[in-house]
């Protein structure tokens, strides 16, 4: 790749580069989001000219980079076309953690939906930008690299433990992110919805995704919108397909799998049993298809928060086949994820450290004293930690809001299993206390 490759850690540096970077008219735009803590944080910000030269600003080891080193300026400036790809995921982190509102943006994935749109589709697929550059090339100008997983995932692990500096490898992978948006397929797309009239449309839908993450009635207006899409799409399946049809008839990438895939089991099973029987076929299917990759990654598998809150939703299904087979992925995957943090982390770990997934998983274990064999002291440590902070957090919100859970739920029977242990010495004394605090104040509210 040629072309500038730098990094950026220091506030003045930032502000030189920042003076030279105003002065172009488009630039393109990515960010490393990673879910650490309790929150979303942003990693580092990549900008990319038309010229070839990538800027990477790490705002791991400098937040003072977006506001002192004037990266705001850039961002929020109207002047200046941002070309990216999840301009939502990036407003939303950008404005949450830092104030910023990112403006006059052009993503090429909503260019893409618009122009599916106009040929009357409903339910997008989730293209990545390999995928967008390989749909959009016609003469072989686009030629993006192909996402090697493994190493995405490792490099993402790598940031994730703020492991610095940036191996000159990294920085080259992370460059790609805003090299294969800009100059080709951000010309093609915007060709495109020029010829089709697509221009205030693409502002439209732009600027709503901009804006959900300021504006909660437009998040839930579009999230009702498109809930409406998945059950047109439904409706047609059911009076348009014969009742013989299988899951596997469809095509891989069609409106009708993606609508059987997000639409809930309970909601599928109201429309008919030929709805309801297709969503369990698409379940099995996504179920073998995710237990191939655990299998085949094994120990490098790392589990996300889409894959386990799937599973969550399909341990719920009344089939004990596919309910079993969830709880079978999902107990293989703590495990997994348990023995990853066991060799990554130490005993001194804070939780602001742990993937928000990690902290997901925490919360599903019960250990019955401090010497509790089944987990190591690491993950030990990092459990009574969590429940601590857990405890710190339902004590808010029981005094904001008075009773915030039942007591058949799993929080409530853990605080009280910790509330009635005599031996003071197999539970630490700060969780023991909270716990028979907050179960004593509970029960009073519901008596």
């Amino acid at each position: 790749m040629s072309g500038i490759r730098e990094v950026i850690t220091e506030t003045e540096r930032c502000r030189e580069v920042v003076s030279i970077l105003s002065r172009e008219n488009v630039l393109a735009l990515a960010c490393q989001i990673i879910e650490q803590g309790f929150h979303d944080r942003l990693s580092l910000l990549q900008l990319g000219t038309l010229g070839g030269d990538v800027y990477l600003f790490d705002i791991q080891e400098n937040m003072d980079l977006i506001a002192k080193g004037g990266l705001c300026s850039l961002l929020d400036s109207c002047e200046i076309e941002k070309v990216t790809k999840r301009c939502k995921n990036y407003s939303y982190i950008l404005h949450h953690q830092f104030n910023v509102c990112l403006q006059n943006v052009f993503d090429v994935k909503v260019a893409d939906d618009i122009l599916e749109e106009q040929k009357g589709r409903l339910i997008f697929q989730n293209l990545t930008l390999q995928d967008l550059c390989k749909k959009h090339s016609t003469d072989g100008s686009l030629t993006a690299e192909s996402v090697d997983e493994y190493k995405m995932q490792k490099y993402a692990s790598k940031v994730h433990l703020g492991e610095r500096p940036l191996s000159e490898e990294m920085v080259d992978y992370y460059a790609r992110d805003v090299i294969d948006l800009i100059p080709v397929l951000y010309r093609k797309l915007k060709d495109y919805i020029g010829q089709n009239n697509l221009k205030k449309r693409l502002l439209e839908e732009t600027t709503d995704r901009l804006n959900e993450c300021k504006d909660r009635k437009l998040k839930e207006k579009r999230g009702k919108n498109r809930q409406d899409c998945i059950w047109q799409v439904i409706t047609s399946i059911d009076e348009k397909w014969d009742k013989s049809t299988k899951c596997s008839d469809f095509a891989t990438n069609s409106e009708e799998i993606l609508a059987l895939r997000l639409i809930p089991y309970w909601k599928a099973l109201q429309k008919s049993p030929f709805i309801g029987r297709l969503k369990t076929e698409s379940i099995l299917c996504y179920l073998d298809q995710l237990d191939n990759y655990v299998k085949t990654e094994k120990e490098e598998y790392q589990v996300t928060k889409y894959h386990w809150d799937s599973l969550s939703m399909i341990l719920k299904h009344p089939d004990k086949k596919v309910s079993n087979q969830a709880k079978d992925l999902k107990k293989r995957m703590k495990a997994i994820a348990l023995k990853r943090m066991e060799n990554i982390y130490s005993i001194h770990t804070n939780l602001e450290n742990l993937k928000t997934i990690e902290l997901r998983i925490l919360r599903t274990l019960r250990l019955r004293s401090t010497n509790d064999c089944q987990f190591s002291p690491v993950v030990a440590r990092l459990f009574w930690l969590f429940m601590e902070n857990n405890l710190d957090y339902k004590r808010e919100e029981f005094e904001k809001w008075g009773k915030v859970f039942k007591r058949s739920d799993p929080f409530y029977r853990k605080i009280s299993f910790y509330a009635e242990r005599t031996d003071e010495s197999q539970i630490p004394k700060s969780v023991r206390q909270k716990s028979k605090s907050l179960k004593r104040d509970y029960d009073l509210s519901v008596e």
